[in-house]
Parts: structure tokens; C-alpha cells; sequence
């Protein structure tokens, strides 16, 4: 998260929980404070690292800043 705001949050918690809607991810355990990613997140990931071109080989914010 680029800061410690409750805006901030709320979108990381927005986007998890779309990811969980779409079969993504799923939340494990009972207080949901556990996520595996689902076998069609690993197929969307791996899709979109290869259209995008991102280098899993370079320290992740790095490529991040890449697409600014």
C-alpha cells in the first residue's frame, strides 16, 4: 500500500474481495485473514504476466514503477 490510509485499505480490501468473487483467489481459515490463490488466478497471472511483459525476476516495486 502506497500509504496507511483508510482509503487506502478500503481499496486493497475492494480488490481482494473482487478477486475472491471471481474465483481468483479463496479466503482459507476461519477468520479469513488467509488467501490461496485459486487455479484460475494462477492462469490469469500468468496470462497477464506474459501480455504485460512484467519480469518476475526483478524486485516487484521496481517493475511496478515501470508502468507509472
Amino acid at each position: 500500500m502506497a500509504d496507511n490510509s483508510k482509503r487506502e485499505s478500503a481499496k486493497w480490501v475492494e480488490a481482494l474481495d473482487r478477486l475472491i468473487e471471481w474465483g481468483w483467489v479463496k479466503a482459507l481459515g476461519y477468520k479469513g485473514e488467509i488467501f490461496e490463490l485459486a487455479g484460475t488466478g494462477y492462469n490469469k497471472a500468468d496470462w497477464l504476466k506474459d501480455d504485460m511483459g512484467i519480469d518476475t525476476s526483478k524486485d516487484p516495486l521496481d517493475e511496478l514503477k515501470e508502468f507509472e
